[in-house]
């Protein structure tokens, strides 16, 4: 039995990752020291000098913004840009280059938050970061929450499972788990789960046949009535020692939304 005793752990102090690309070295320590001392809730995890450095920390450690200047050697800010256009990072353009600057407001970059022209007074970053932490926070907090909810879910699916003998491993035991949580999600698929259920999860898997869905969970069912003891079986289905696939996932789905809230 699984004990589901926790309630959303959620950080609230939780800091905002940044990384500082820029080849001046004096400007990225000057920057690192006002972060540091001015805004705390944001936590600088790395430094890099020029455009191939950066590529390969945003791809290590996915910072939420980034300190960007355009000018640099090897590759360019602008070649980075191009690089994590679909990242989920927020670019902070720090450049004394008037040219690159227009350069880029010729393309559709959507993750640029701000652009700063050097030389400029690092106080006039305070107030703008404050918002977009906020922003960014708020929006992790959510996520997190979505995350908790899924975990907590997939818990009770795993629990209630527990009590028959199946091949965890198998594809049958995957294609009955997403039709739980679907069902779960949408109980109006239950009313017909040969044209609602089946296909959707034949889409989410990249199946084109929603039928082999269907033959693997009844193999997985049947398999499992096999080795089962027949006492936890009619446990959960008084009136059939061998439920079909819909009065399965009726069954369990039921089972474990009274246990979810």
């Amino acid at each position: 039995m699984i004990y589901l005793s926790y309630k959303y752990i959620i950080k609230y102090e939780m800091k905002n990752k940044a990384l500082i690309v820029d080849d001046n070295s004096d400007f990225v320590v000057s920057l690192y020291k006002y972060m540091q001392s001015q805004i705390p809730e944001l936590d600088i995890i790395g430094l890099a000098s020029n455009g191939e450095e950066a590529i390969k920390y945003i791809n290590e450690i996915n910072p939420d913004i980034v300190f960007l200047d355009l000018d640099m050697p090897k590759v360019s800010g602008i070649e980075v840009l191009e690089k994590i256009r679909s990242k989920n990072v927020q670019v902070i353009i720090m450049s004394g280059k008037t040219q690159l600057i227009n350069d880029i407001a010729l393309v559709d970059f959507r993750n640029i938050e701000k652009i700063y022209i050097k030389p400029f007074e690092l106080g006039k970053l305070k107030t703008h970061l404050k918002d977009l932490i906020y922003i960014d926070t708020a929006h992790s907090i959510k996520n997190l929450m979505l995350e908790n909810e899924a975990i907590k879910l997939k818990l009770l699916i795993k629990e209630d499972l527990s009590q028959f003998n199946f091949n965890t491993g198998s594809k049958g035991y995957i294609y009955l788990t997403k039709c739980i949580i679907e069902i779960f999600k949408d109980p109006r698929k239950l009313d017909n789960i040969e044209k609602l259920l089946f296909p959707s999860i034949a889409y989410q898997l990249n199946i084109d046949n929603p039928k082999v869905i269907k033959w693997s969970i009844q193999k997985l069912i049947n398999s499992m009535i096999r080795y089962t003891n027949s006492n936890v079986i009619l446990e959960y289905f008084p009136h059939a020692n061998k439920p079909t696939i819909k009065m399965f996932l009726s069954t369990i789905t039921n089972s474990i939304r009274t246990k979810y809230s």
